[in-house]
């Protein structure tokens, strides 16, 4: 992976708040900052309804807190995919551009932790395979955030029905 490490002295090290805040512009540090929130779920469980509820709710206590929607970096690399083929886990070259779009994230998620003053990233994908857990995963520890993973489930059709055709329309938009 080529991400380089983070220059803050990473939460989690026993680390007294005036040591993380020496030369930065913050006053309170209410998390175990930097700290990387991953979503994990099968498609329209509800992730990324959670990530924007749950980065709101820490925007407004006064944690600085940013989603990263691997989705969205998707979308805007790839304008023209139109099948369900592109997330088939054999079609080799959609996988390259998943992985792609998640280094990518992974990269800003590093740059608004480390260079922003950011306090907690949310890191918004179904990242189901172990695979893809052990490298967020690793990606904090070198980084030196506090790593947590967040699963959504849901087992209601009528729910996943009703989550597809929302986030359908709202793609429309």
């Amino acid at each position: 992976m080529s991400v380089s490490r983070c220059c803050r002295g990473g939460g989690g090290d026993g680390a007294k708040p005036e040591r993380l805040l020496q030369g930065r512009a913050w006053k309170v540090c209410m998390t175990n900052c930097p700290t990387l929130i991953v979503m994990v779920g099968l498609p329209a469980r509800g992730k990324t309804y959670i990530s924007k509820k749950l980065t709101r709710y820490l925007n407004w206590i006064g944690v600085p807190t940013k989603e990263f929607n691997v989705g969205q970096y998707r979308r805007d690399l790839v304008k023209t995919y139109k099948s369900f083929e592109f997330f088939l886990p054999d079609n080799k070259e959609a996988l390259k551009i998943r992985k792609k779009c998640a280094l990518a994230a992974l990269n800003d998620v590093r740059r608004y932790l480390c260079e922003e003053n950011g306090h907690v990233a949310v890191f918004d994908a179904t990242n189901t395979t172990r695979e893809r857990r052990d490298t967020i995963y690793k990606f904090g520890e070198e980084n030196g955030f506090k790593t947590f993973f967040v699963e959504s489930v849901c087992v209601d059709p009528e729910v996943i029905a009703a989550n597809i055709v929302v986030s359908r329309n709202f793609r429309l938009c």
